[in-house]
């Protein structure tokens, strides 16, 4: 009989905490995600002498305005290059809060990843 009571009483326990924790407010991680291509890839040096690149983009061809993201990943430098040079659409996501919506230039933030021909 105790051992029923122990049972049940650690699964209410774990019950009541599950809930409990589903109801705390959780972090939203926003992000700033644009879709088009990639239409130039250019390196840079920074102050920490590791190599890395910026990647502009376009919504359209006749967009008077372009998003930028930035990324010290030699990987992610050359897969935006093999998109910008095969003019493929991309998924682009920088760790900007949200996407700016003015500007010519506007900075997505740091890159999180890409997605070619989504």
């Amino acid at each position: 009989m105790k051992s029923a009571v122990m049972k049940t009483s650690l699964k209410s326990a774990i019950l009541a905490l599950t809930a409990g924790a589903m109801l705390l407010p959780m972090a939203a991680q926003a992000t700033c995600t644009q879709n088009g291509p990639i239409v130039r890839v250019s390196n840079y040096a920074d102050q920490a002498s590791s190599t890395g690149c910026y990647i502009y983009m376009r919504s359209s061809a006749t967009s008077a305005y372009y998003y930028y993201t930035t990324t010290i990943d030699d990987d992610m430098c050359i897969a935006a290059s093999i998109a910008a040079t095969t003019a493929v659409d991309t998924s682009t996501q920088g760790n900007a809060t949200a996407c700016p919506t003015t500007g010519t230039g506007r900075y997505m933030g740091t890159l999180r990843y890409i997605v070619i021909n989504p």
